[in-house]
């Protein structure tokens, strides 16, 4: 089933349109079909129904609905955005109270940002749904009553609790992919080739906010799918933050998968968004702090939504459980730019000094440090954060570039290694290039592993597609460990012509030199 926002049959209306008097419908085709229709004359009658709809003749569409029964087709309803029941319990409302429920579209037209004028569409939707003798009209009325109830407990800063139902009346989206399991809890089953799961919710809520999920994989037909919280912008599209679930290769480049997908028993991940603004937020997969998210633009969404969906992958296909989906008004002070280091220090600082107990702020703070290079404050934050939360991969390697800066090598290497194997995202590839780096070029003899050096490299500039010059300097680095001068020379020809950065024009002019002289980049002892 798809269905449309309520306020997609509301936002175009203007005072000028609306019908104060009962309207004349005209006799139609559907009046002479016999009563066993052909293909065509459903394909017709649907078509004439959603045209009724649009245009408000809420009696005629009304009767066309009756008249189809359960023949309406889905792809004519899909075309005008109608879901069946939602949208048939909606003409029954209209007929029932057509005048009270055209004037509440003053009331409920998007967007909604006035606490008062959303107190008042709870009142009227209230009354007539106490008022309502018709039992088809209720699911409609309760639908928008429930909706303005949500974004009044939004704007009193209450956690709001996005449910859901078997017809899905507050979600649009492809609903078709998912199963209703409780109020709380809906199962998505994202199929290859598809577009992904999509479900957004009605609700306007605007301004900063966080969202928390719950999100378990339960079954995976491919090598990885990515599920997530997804929040509207200005643009209309959306941001996807997302949780990867992936199961074991069996070998480089293949994967082997039971018929019917790899079942996963792991518990749910707890998912939280902390938004502020297009370019400010915070968001943690298990209360820690991550920062790969992905701007999608396949996504048609308002700024003031919220929805739930998958990154779309022609091949990924898997079955996921989403439940306790949450939002609330965000109150919490916004945290400072990430290029803005020492006041970013200063603010997880005080958050410190207000909840000790939480790991999260520690490995921010410690982050914070790196980037300010305080590494020996880094190192503190980030270690007393890992005795908090070992089993933690995402931050080995902020921990490891740390240590690399104050000689510890091996501690480096270390982390780098945990990363490699366990990060998700551009932190795994980080960390394998600082991995190869470090094993190219580290001075002690006995932690190099130059041929793994020079393997590792060659999988980051693959992963990396090339794109980034850090990965071809990492890549001539091992190749010049292995006395492989004059490859290393191309490489760094390679990255410079892909990637043209004075930045690091000096470095690029320093390991030129060397390899021109077939010396390889050593680190200076600790």
């Amino acid at each position: 089933m798809i269905g449309e926002s309520p306020v997609g049959h509301f936002k175009n209306d203007s005072p000028e349109i609306r019908h104060e008097k009962p309207r004349q419908t005209a006799a139609h085709t559907s009046d002479n079909i016999s009563p066993t229709l052909s293909q065509e004359q459903t394909s017709l009658l649907t078509e004439h129904l959603g045209l009724a709809i649009k245009a408000d003749r809420f009696k005629e569409a009304l009767a066309i609905w009756n008249r189809l029964g359960d023949h309406a087709q889905p792809e004519k309803l899909r075309f005008f955005n109608l879901k069946s029941a939602y949208d048939k319990s909606r003409l029954h409302a209209y007929v029932e109270f057509e005048d009270a429920l055209l004037k509440l579209r003053l009331l409920t037209a998007a967007p909604r940002h006035d606490a008062k004028r959303l107190q008042a569409a709870l009142t009227q939707f209230q009354k007539l749904l106490e008022e309502s003798k018709n039992p088809e009209s209720k699911l409609y009325l309760q639908a928008w009553r429930d909706l303005m109830q949500m974004e009044v407990d939004f704007h009193d800063g209450k956690w709001v609790d996005l449910k859901f139902d078997p017809h899905f009346v507050h979600w649009s989206g492809d609903t078709r992919q998912w199963a209703f399991e409780n109020p709380t809890t809906a199962v998505g089953n994202n199929i290859g080739l598809s577009a992904g799961l999509r479900l957004y919710h009605f609700g306007e809520f605007p301004g900063p906010k966080e969202v928390t999920a719950e999100i378990e994989t339960l079954r995976l037909a491919s090598l990885l799918l990515n599920v997530g919280i997804a929040i509207g912008d200005p643009q209309r599209t959306g941001r996807l933050f997302w949780v990867e679930a992936k199961h074991r290769t069996a070998g480089i480049g293949r994967y082997d998968t039971p018929p019917g997908g790899v079942q996963l028993p792991s518990p749910p991940t707890q998912l939280r968004v902390k938004v502020w603004g297009p370019e400010h937020f915070d968001y943690y997969i298990n209360d820690i702090p991550f920062s790969v998210f992905t701007r999608a633009r396949t996504f048609s969404m308002r700024s003031n939504q919220v929805g739930l969906a998958t990154l779309w992958r022609e091949w990924m296909s898997g079955i996921v459980r989403i439940k306790n989906v949450r939002v609330r008004k965000l109150t919490d002070p916004q945290p400072p730019a990430l290029s803005d280091s020492q006041a970013r220090v200063d603010y997880y600082t005080k958050l410190i000094e207000r909840e000790p107990g939480f790991h999260a702020h520690y490995f921010s703070r410690g982050t914070a440090n790196v980037r300010f290079k305080q590494y020996d404050q880094a190192i503190a934050d980030l270690e007393h954060a890992f005795k908090m939360l070992p089993a933690v991969a995402h931050h080995r390697v902020d921990l490891g570039i740390a240590y690399s800066q104050t000689q510890q090598y091996q501690k480096a290497i270390e982390q780098f290694e945990i990363g490699a194997r366990h990060a998700l995202g551009r932190r795994k590839t980080s960390s394998q290039r600082l991995l190869a780096h470090f094993l190219a070029v580290v001075p002690d003899p006995k932690l190099q592993d130059k041929k793994r050096a020079l393997q590792l490299a060659q999988q980051v500039v693959k992963a990396q597609q090339g794109k980034v010059i850090e990965g071809w300097s990492t890549l001539a680095c091992a190749q010049a460990a292995n006395e492989q001068f004059a490859a290393a020379l191309e490489s760094l020809d390679q990255g410079a012509k892909l990637n043209p950065d004075p930045d690091n024009a000096k470095e690029i002019a320093d390991f030129r030199q060397k390899f021109m002289n077939q010396q390889p980049v050593i680190l200076d002892a600790p």
